[in-house]
C-alpha cells in the first residue's frame, strides 16, 4: 500500500498534472491486478483498502471509479468497518452539481446510480439533498 500511496501523491501536490495522470493510471492498473489475483476486497488489509479508495477518489477515469465504488459499497454492506474514502468519493464523483463524473456524463452517472448503486445503498436522498 505504501507504493500506491507514494504514486498517488507524487506529483499531485506540486501541480504536475500530466505526470500525475500517468502515475494514476499505473495505480489503477496495479490495483486491478491485485484485486484480480485475490478475487475479493476481503483479502486485503485496512490500509490497502483505504489506499484503493483514495486512488478512486483521485481518479479521472469514471468507468474505473464506478467499478470501485460498487466494490467498496459491497464491502461496506458486508459489514466492513474499516476506514475508506467511500463517503468523500461518492460526493466528489457523483454530486449532482459539481461531481467529477456528473460533469463528464450526467446520463451515465444517473444510470450508474439507478442500476448499480440504488439497490445497494440508499444514496438518492443524500444526492438529492446536495442540489
Amino acid at each position: 500500500s505504501e507504493i500506491i500511496k507514494r504514486r498517488d501523491q507524487k506529483f499531485r501536490s506540486i501541480g504536475k498534472q500530466k505526470e500525475q495522470q500517468e502515475l494514476d493510471q499505473i495505480n489503477r492498473d496495479f490495483i486491478d491486478s491485485l484485486y484480480l489475483s485475490k478475487g475479493s476486497l476481503n483479502a486485503f488489509n485496512e490500509e490497502e483498502i483505504y489506499q484503493f479508495s483514495m486512488v478512486a477518489h483521485h481518479s479521472e477515469d469514471c468507468d474505473w471509479t464506478y467499478k470501485w465504488i460498487e466494490r467498496l459499497i459491497d464491502l461496506s454492506n458486508g459489514g466492513y468497518k474499516g476506514n475508506t474514502m467511500l463517503g468523500p468519493l461518492l460526493d466528489r464523483m457523483l454530486h449532482p452539481k459539481d461531481g467529477y463524473c456528473s460533469k463528464q456524463d450526467l446520463i451515465k452517472r444517473d444510470d450508474f446510480i439507478t442500476i448499480f448503486i440504488s439497490p445497494k445503498l440508499k444514496i438518492n436522498n443524500y444526492l438529492k439533498s446536495k442540489k
